[in-house]
Formats: structure tokens, sequence, C-alpha cells
């Protein structure tokens, strides 16, 4: 006959012809960082406990503040968490409390505030890009030019604003960047996002097979949004680039050929911009002037 005491956290081991034995339970000491994207809709992962083979049961909380009090999430006792539309702009940790053999509780660090839902995305090896070309701001005519005003503007191919709905709106690099020259920088994209910069638009190529191929991976398939023949475009990516063309000096030019900036300035005057074309599968890194409207596609952080 053997029984074990677990009516407390000190516990015996009884047998029929022996003393108790004192069980002693190997305590938890650490719990690392929740993981996974802090957005409505995403899945967080308690982090990894030391010792690594602990059981433990899990409780998700919630605050409204990053310091502030912390209460329990009903019903969210596994080791992952998804974010829901409710726990926009609030920070969540997770307790590890042991079971079996081991004991004790720890606590996780907060996560950041929870973003609300943002837009598609496709991971290519270790990126994440948006699917589609920011289209934010109020459409200006191309007579126009953007400047550093309270008014986010972008231009609409041929100042047609069906043309920015289908692929998003045309930047002067000023304006993509928001009048910040720094490599990297968030510009217009969306909180978690920034402008990609040369480097990581070569990663992206290089994932790909080299620059030489890797507008078949890119490129929409079909005439649809680009010009005939689109060659070699198979967008086994994902990443569904389009043909939306460029506006320089108040004209709108090329439609059904891919323009993107990057976020790496040259000189006060150039900065380096991405392009593909429908006559072949290269991708060409060009030094462009600033004052040209191009799409702008964005990385995640």
């Amino acid at each position: 006959l053997r029984a074990v005491n677990t009516a407390s956290t000190t516990k015996y081991v009884v047998t029929h012809n022996t003393a108790p034995t004192l069980v002693v339970a190997t305590p938890i000491t650490a719990i690392a960082a929740i993981t996974g994207t802090v957005q409505d809709g995403q899945v967080l992962t308690a982090g990894a406990l030391t010792p690594g083979a602990a059981t433990v049961s899990y409780q998700w909380q919630i605050s409204d503040t990053s310091n502030g009090a912390y209460t329990n999430l009903a019903g969210a006792t596994n080791s992952t968490y998804t974010l829901i539309t409710a726990n926009v702009g609030k920070y969540l940790k997770v307790i590890a409390t042991g079971t079996g053999s081991y004991n004790g509780t720890q606590t996780s660090g907060a996560t950041t505030q929870v973003a609300a839902s943002g837009p598609a995305t496709v991971t290519i090896g270790s990126q994440v890009w948006m699917q589609s070309n920011m289209d934010v701001g109020t459409m200006i005519a191309g007579a126009a030019s953007q400047t550093n005003n309270s008014t986010l503007e972008k231009y609409c191919y041929n100042d047609d604003p069906a043309n920015c709905n289908i692929y998003g709106g045309l930047y002067i690099w000023d304006e993509a960047m928001q009048y910040v020259a720094t490599d990297g920088s968030q510009g217009i994209c969306p909180s978690g996002f920034h402008i990609p910069t040369y480097v990581d638009w070569t990663n992206l190529l290089n994932y790909l097979g080299g620059a030489a191929v890797a507008g078949n991976s890119l490129k929409e398939v079909g005439t649809t949004h680009w010009s005939s023949p689109n060659t070699g475009a198979t967008n086994s990516s994902g990443f569904t680039a389009l043909g939306s063309g460029q506006i320089y000096s108040g004209s709108f030019s090329s439609l059904g050929m891919g323009y993107f900036w990057t976020s790496t300035e040259i000189d006060g005057t150039h900065a380096y911009n991405i392009v593909m074309t429908y006559t072949m599968s290269i991708v060409i890194s060009v030094n462009q002037l600033k004052n040209i409207g191009y799409s702008v596609r964005c990385l995640h952080n």
C-alpha cells in the first residue's frame, strides 16, 4: 500500500511498512516573456519555464495599464491565449503555478498594449509583409504638391479614387516618410510596421532566389493589374505586387509597372526605389528622385 498526501504544498509518501517520507517539490524559478503579436485576433504563448520540464497550470490576467491591477480572464487557463476585440488597449500577464512535483508561482512581465486588428500580412522567410500597398491620406490632384503640413496626402492614379482602392496611394518620399529621414522609419505605415529599408528589400529578394528572378514570386499573376506579358509572374510568395504606376511633375505614367519606396536615403534629393517590370523577372534597385510618387509596402517590425 502506498499513498501520497497532496492536500497541501508539503507532501509525504506513506507505505504500509515505512515511516512517512517527505517529498521535496521542485520550485519554479522563472517564466520568460510572453511571445506572439500583441494584436486583436493573434495568439499569445506563455514564455518558457525554469526548470523547463516543470508542470504547471496557467491563468491569464488583464489590466487597463501596464503597471495597474490585473484581474483573471475567465476561462483563460491554457498556455496560449487568443486576443479578442475586447482586449484592445489593454495589457496582459500570465501566471504559472506549479503542479505535481513542482511548486511555486511565477508571473510574466506585461505585454505591450493590445493593438487593433491590422492589415492582411504574409510571412516570407523571417519577414512579415503587408499584402497590399498603403492607401492612407486625403487625395489631392496630381497637379498639386504633397507638402509638410498637418494633412497626410496621397495621389490616386489619373486623379481617380477608384485607382487608390485597387493600387493604393502614390507618395513622394518625404510624404511617405512623414518628413523623417531615418532609415527604417514608420512613416505612413501603421503601428508595428515600418517602410522597409534597402537592406530589408535585399533580404527579401535574396530569400526568393536573388534579384534576377524574385519578380516571379512577387508579382500578381495575369495582366489585370500588370501590362502584358507580365513575364514569369507566379505570386508564389503571396506578396501580390501590383503594377501601380508613378507620378512625376503632375503627370501619371507607367501603370502596369511596379514601383516601391525604400526608407533608405541616398542624399538630400535621392532615395532607393524598387522596380518590378512586366517584361522581366528581375527586380531592380534604383537611385531615384524623392519627388516622384511611388507605392509604399510596409514591413512588420
